[in-house]
């Protein structure tokens, strides 16, 4: 069984029914608000800041200059990037665009008849 001496080192973050907390075990945790549950666990080592929630994802930056978003539902990796923070800026805002464009190009779809 896990110790019940983890402090969180960072103020946790809640969306998606999960709470996502940070610890003193180096672990970026996702709880199951529901019952409590773990959902999933995250190597945190070299976090130097609170996790953010945006949309389904959760955003979390590294002392060695990378940040990722990882998947708020499962511990799924969706984009990570490194280098300085403006390389890390048009990195993401590229990304970003080339969804929003490749989402505006596919054809609307229509009703189907009753």
């Amino acid at each position: 069984t896990e110790s019940q001496d983890v402090r969180w080192t960072a103020p946790p973050s809640l969306a998606g029914g999960a709470l996502i907390v940070t610890g003193t075990d180096l672990k970026l945790t996702a709880l199951n608000l529901a019952d409590g549950t773990v959902r999933w666990r995250h190597d945190a080592a070299s976090y130097n800041a609170a996790p953010a929630v945006v949309g389904n994802g959760v955003v979390v930056a590294s002392r060695d200059k990378r940040v990722q978003l990882l998947a708020l539902d499962a511990l799924d990796r969706l984009y990570e990037y490194e280098g300085a923070k403006r390389e890390i800026l048009a990195a993401a805002r590229a990304d970003l665009d080339a969804e929003e464009a490749a989402a505006a190009s596919e054809p609307a779809s229509e009703p189907e008849a009753a």
